[in-house]
């Protein structure tokens, strides 16, 4: 009996300790995949990320990734590969470093390529929604805002708004969700 006691701590903490990518994205529910258009007046540009059956990234813009992942399962290097928009054959490689708070929230992402270094932090309200992000590339720092317009049945938010500090200019960002069947049912 002592065992099987033991056995199922074991898996309870187990799984509070095993993270799921969608937190990182702050998503509820059974998410299959996650389309963002960011619109900044007229210019549209596009990512998707796409989910397994248990939460965890797997495709970005259609690519699968390298990433190294610590103890409780988060994220902590992701590896990209990222082709030039004029030279298709040309590719630069982009590392990624995550970290966490203790709510398992990401708070920073220092990224790197061959030819430039940045870091992003970002700040939560009371209820964990993203409500700053400072960016910083090379001692030019931009502090972006978010405004929330839209959430659907999950409380997932679909439409907002991303407003610069340094000048008067506002990104829209909507986000296409789709849901899998919920693995509660």
């Amino acid at each position: 009996m002592k065992q099987l006691l033991l056995f199922l701590i074991m898996c309870i903490s187990g799984m509070m300790l095993h993270a799921r990518d969608l937190d990182m994205f702050c998503l509820k529910g059974p998410v299959d995949s996650v389309c963002v258009i960011m619109n900044d007046a007229g210019l549209e540009w596009q990512t998707e990320y796409t989910f397994d059956s248990e939460g965890f990234l797997i495709e970005l813009d259609g690519e699968e990734f390298d990433c190294e992942r610590d103890r409780s399962g988060r994220m902590i290097s992701i590896i990209l590969e990222d082709s030039a928009e004029d030279d298709e054959e040309a590719f630069t490689t982009i590392e990624v470093k995550i970290s966490y708070d203790n709510a398992g929230r990401v708070v920073k992402t220092s990224s790197s390529s061959a030819d430039e270094q940045w870091t992003q932090s970002y700040h939560y309200d009371h209820n964990g929604v993203l409500k700053q992000r400072d960016y910083d590339i090379v001692g030019n720092e931009e502090i972006l805002t978010y405004v929330y317009l839209k959430f659907d049945d999950y409380g997932n938010w679909t439409e907002r708004i991303e407003k610069l500090g340094s000048m008067d200019q506002s990104i829209r960002q909507i986000r296409h969700i789709t849901y899998g069947i919920s693995q509660e049912q």
